[in-house]
This record gives structure tokens, sequence and C-alpha cells, in this order.
């Protein structure tokens, strides 16, 4: 197994691992597990504990790989956290897939990632921005490296610098956010935060713009909260043209 740079002995009770692949975010989770279970701390392999956690037969281990959590199974990952561990002295629950959970079942889980218990929660994810803004001020969050890191930055950074000149005319911006919809879902959070860095610079720039681009630079806040419970890019995009342009053309 790789050796992952989470430090188990300050482990967080909810965490969010991110980035990487999915496979290299359930094997960090799993040796951070491993470790957290392990009856020498160091993810012997050889005890009892560790042979369980390999074999996907403890009892107080829990990999939930749902498509899609709904709120029902949400609520059963709830009252099984409530109860008394059977063999360790917590419970830890890892949650694949967690871009994809309904949002019904984060607003369920939050009860009991808020509330003290002996129980960790550790969900998997390409991106933390995808989970609900309420998940996210109550895990910490743990990034792995991606092979494709370097070239996404460069892909979204690109897009997102031709964000001032799409301000020519309603058809050109209009453009600009269709061709920002073709972006992977797990790096349109990145875009969005790039674009109000161009936003910025407008403020900056176009003095007699200043407060539609305030506005502007607000209004992509609202967008990364639509990100979570719009799956559809494509029409989440035309959307935001459509209102980023009337704000533009706002008499302030």
């Amino acid at each position: 197994m790789k050796k992952y740079n989470i430090d188990h002995k300050t482990f967080p009770h909810s965490a969010i691992i991110e980035g990487g692949s999915r496979e290299s975010r359930k094997e960090a989770a799993f040796e951070t597990a491993t470790k957290l279970f392990c009856i020498t701390g160091v993810g012997c392999g050889t005890c009892n504990q560790c042979v369980k956690i390999k074999a996907g037969s403890h009892p107080d281990f829990f990999y939930i790989d749902e498509d899609s959590l709904k709120v029902d199974m949400a609520r059963s990952i709830i009252k099984n956290a409530y109860t008394k561990p059977s063999e360790a002295d917590f419970k830890f629950f890892i949650i694949d897939n967690a871009d994809n959970m309904r949002v019904e079942a984060q607003n369920a889980l939050l009860k009991a990632i808020e509330e003290p218990q002996n129980a960790y929660f550790v969900f998997l994810c390409e991106s933390h921005r995808s989970l609900l803004q309420t998940i996210n001020s109550r895990c910490q969050v743990f990034a792995l490296p991606s092979e494709g890191d370097s070239i996404a930055s460069k892909q979204v950074a690109d897009m997102a610098s031709s964000f001032a000149p799409a301000f020519a005319g309603e058809l050109a911006l209009c453009e600009f956010f269709v061709k920002a919809g073709e972006l992977p879902r797990n790096i349109f959070p990145d875009f969005i935060f790039m674009c109000k860095q161009e936003t910025y610079k407008l403020i900056l720039s176009q003095p007699h713009k200043r407060g539609q681009f305030l506005m502007i630079y607000d209004y992509f806040d609202k967008l990364l909260e639509q990100l979570v419970y719009n799956p559809n890019l494509f029409s989440l995009t035309l959307s935001a043209a459509a209102e980023i342009w009337e704000i533009y053309n706002k008499d302030i």
C-alpha cells in the first residue's frame, strides 16, 4: 500500500479526502483507518484489527460506495454511528463518491459529523467544492496530488483569461460560458475561482463599471452554491451568462 501524508495521530473525526484518483483516495482512507484500528498504531498489517480491515470484516469499519447516496441510507449511517462499537473504541465510516451525494443526504449527515461521538466520517471526492458549504465547514480537507493537475490548471486559466473580452457583447459572453460548460465538473469550481480573480481585475481597471463588477464578483459565490444543486453544467452556464449580462447592463 502506498504511504499518504495523512497523520492518523491527529486525524479529525470529520474529513474530506479529495484529488488524486478514485483508487488513491480509497487507499489513503483505508491506510488511515488501518493505522487508527491497529493494535500497534502503525498499521502493522498482521494484528487481528489490521487483518479484519483488509478482509473487510471488521464490525466497526464501514465502506459505503453508492453512486448517489440518498437520504434513507444517510439516516441508516447515522443510526449506526450512534450505536456502541463492537470491538474498537470507535467506528469508522468511509463514504465514496461523495461528489454525487444527494443534498438531502448531506443535510442529514450534518448532525452526525458536528456532534461529538465515537465515530470517524471520511468523504472521498474529486473536489471538496462539490459538497455543501455546511459539510466543508465541519471537515478538514486532505488533498492528494493528481497527475493531470497542471494540465487542468492551465486549461482553466487559459479559459478564464478570456472573461474580460467576453463582455464585448451578449453573444460573446454566452459563447464564453457555453465553452466553460464543457469543462470536467471536478475542475469547474476552479474555473469559477479564476473568473472571480479576473472580475477583481475589472473592478480595478474599469471604475465606471465598478458597481456592476462588484455584483458579478458576488454572483460567482452564488454560482458555486448552485453547482452543488444543479448537475447540468450546460444549463447552469447558460443561466450564468444571462444573469451576468443583465448585471453588467444595470444602471448603478
